[in-house]
């Protein structure tokens, strides 16, 4: 995602390109709600420029520039991350913990492991499964369920 640009953003979906090429490797949803939060983040990150307010999104470029407005350097991720979860109480946070909600959370709320398998780029559903974490209150859920 930090090589991620406005121009393959659209209203509807979002396409999954390589990092070293720009090839395109397919596209996935981008609700509504993922626009919101990046309509608020483009004017402060052009006030941390010091520039004039766009009147609207870029049409090219970035979404999430560093520094001087290049893409930001390797690990640069993961030190944000660890700061984010030391600064909330977690003792460990990835972008492979962060996946595994993401995957988790979709195929809780019933959304085919097709489609899950193809929102996290993986290339069999066994992958996809490996992400899904599971819990002892889940596990007692569904058990109370079927004595029902």
């Amino acid at each position: 995602m930090l090589n991620a640009r406005w121009e393959w953003l659209s209203a509807e979906e979002y396409k999954v390109k390589s990092k070293a090429r720009s090839k395109e490797l397919g596209a996935i949803s981008a609700p509504q709600r993922l626009h919101t939060p990046l309509g608020w983040m483009l004017p402060h990150q052009v006030l941390a420029r010091k520039e004039s307010l766009p009147v609207h999104r870029p049409e090219s470029g970035l979404i999430f520039p560093g520094e001087k407005g290049k893409v930001h350097s390797r690990g640069w991720l993961k030190k944000a991350l660890k700061r984010g979860a030391k600064a909330i109480g977690i003792s460990t946070l990835g972008t492979h913990r962060l996946r595994a909600t993401i995957a988790t959370l979709h195929l809780r709320n019933k959304a085919p492991l097709k489609e899950v398998q193809t929102m996290c780029g993986h290339q069999g559903a066994v992958t996809t499964l490996r992400y899904q974490e599971t819990s002892t209150v889940e596990q007692k859920k569904h058990q109370d369920e079927l004595r029902a």
